[in-house]
């Protein structure tokens, strides 16, 4: 069969449709049946083979849509590859929608490549037209997202985004708003998951340095290696790499708000580099030697109970420094669980589910009553963040606006803490069920569950990290 005939058989009914399209696949037999397909429907179709040459095309081209294999080794089907390139093109390029397609896929591949951004999944061998129609659906998707973006008033931008109704967090919100008004030092926390870093950007709205930065740093994942110089910046060629200079994030905060979450992660001797500027308010850049006066508000976060660590050694000093402690707490505030403030269950919930109406194009999202009484009954181990994944994890699989209960409880993980029931023998799932279980034992003392399962605290937040817990 020639190619002209063979493009006969692929010409769907639909009319032409406006858009530039990337298909991203190591397989050229792939690529050429690609451009075969979609050249009739769409304005322009482009094929690469690598993840590198994908970057170098979006950086030139204005690209709607990306068709993305989630395999570049032969014989690879863990779909990681195209999952990591996926979250690297929504990171650089959030508004390119991008369909993850593969030979190996299974539900949870679908439900983790939506979650990191993928607005469709489709399986190899494509069917001509139901592949061009998802991409069609694609386009409507981010003409509605640029709308949604245009219309977007300016109100939303200072409104809070945190949801409650309990009386816990009306008393939590009365302190913020005396809080927020003062330059005081705010230490916040709080479990996994409750909403630490939405509660800090609550204090600096309400603060007189709205209109100022506020800059974020995860301390908890920033490389000890690399602390000095993202924190504090570096002069051109002030090391190999440093090939242009850059500010340092606390410079970014001059005038604003510094936000240090996970701040009992920092190991001793660099809670020591951090004490000096908290005192100081001044920092060098690395390959300076002028010292640089900084303005910021100070507001930390952790889950881990730093007055036990203040108490106990690591590496020879305590686990986490008295001095620093008391500069970075003048007022406390703890966030309770979500397994603590049932009644905002409903709330948060009507909450997320708009925000996934938004996101996968869905219309009047709503639970059934049993969902509704399944949600209010579980532990919450994860508060809110579990929360939102179990509801877009339902959203995802639901093929009606109706979610029920069931949709909820697709993963043992997600039951109610009375089960005994293992619903997978999958080593890492058993895992995760037992660090849930313990967590809810202990009420969420950290240090009890990891004596419990026999690891060191650092052991066992890496695996809450690595769980999403």
């Amino acid at each position: 069969m020639d190619c002209s005939n063979l493009k006969q058989c692929f010409e769907s009914d639909m009319q032409d449709t406006e858009g530039i399209i990337l298909v991203v696949d190591n397989d050229s037999d792939v690529l050429f049946t690609a451009s075969l397909i979609l050249e009739d429907d769409f304005a322009e179709v482009h094929t690469v083979q690598k993840s590198e040459a994908a970057f170098s095309f979006l950086g030139k081209n204005d690209v709607d849509v990306v068709l993305l294999d989630m395999n570049f080794t032969k014989g690879a089907t863990s779909g990681k590859q195209g999952l990591s390139l996926l979250e690297q093109i929504k990171e650089i390029y959030p508004e390119v929608q991008v369909i993850m397609c593969t030979a190996f896929g299974d539900i949870d591949l679908a439900v983790s490549s939506m979650q990191k951004g993928a607005c469709d999944f489709v399986m190899k061998p494509w069917e001509p037209v139901k592949l061009i129609s998802r991409i069609n659906k694609a386009l409507a998707n981010k003409q509605k997202l640029e709308v949604a973006q245009i219309e977007e008033v300016s109100e939303t931008e200072t409104q809070s985004r945190l949801v409650f109704l309990s009386t816990a967090m009306q008393e939590i919100m009365k302190l913020v708003e005396k809080v927020a008004a003062t330059e005081s030092s705010v230490l916040i926390l709080g479990e996994n998951g409750t909403g630490k870093g939405l509660l800090a950007k609550e204090i600096h709205r309400l603060s007189q340095r709205t209109h100022k930065p506020f800059v974020q740093i995860d301390l908890g994942s920033l490389p000890a290696s690399l602390f000095e110089a993202e924190l504090f910046g570096h002069a051109k060629g002030a090391y190999t790499d440093a090939g242009e200079m850059k500010k340092g994030m606390i410079e970014m905060a001059d005038g604003g708000t510094l936000f240090l979450d996970e701040i009992g992660n920092l190991p001793p001797m660099l809670q020591a580099k951090l004490l000096t500027v908290v005192q100081s308010k001044r920092i060098v850049r690395i390959g300076e030697m002028e010292e640089r006066s900084i303005d910021f508000r100070l507001i930390s976060a952790t889950n881990m109970p730093l007055e036990e660590m203040m108490e106990q050694s690591r590496d020879g000093m305590p686990a986490f420094r008295r001095d620093l402690f008391f500069r970075i707490n003048t007022v406390e505030i703890v966030l309770p669980p979500l397994r603590e403030r049932v009644e905002d269950i409903p709330l948060l919930t009507s909450h997320i589910l708009q925000k996934l109406e938004n996101k996968y194009a869905k219309k009047e999202l709503k639970l059934s009553q049993e969902a509704s009484i399944s949600l209010k009954k579980h532990s919450w181990p994860g508060n809110i963040r579990e929360l939102e994944q179990v509801l877009e994890r339902a959203v995802i699989l639901s093929d009606s606006e109706v979610i029920e209960a069931e949709a909820l409880k697709l993963r043992g993980i997600h039951q109610s803490s009375n089960t005994n029931t293992l619903e997978s023998l999958n080593l890492e799932e058993m895992e995760k069920q037992a660090i849930v279980k313990l967590i809810d034992k202990h009420k969420g003392n950290m240090t009890k569950v990891a004596k419990e399962l026999g690891v060191g605290r650092t052991t066992l937040y890496r695996r809450l990290q690595k769980y999403g817990l």
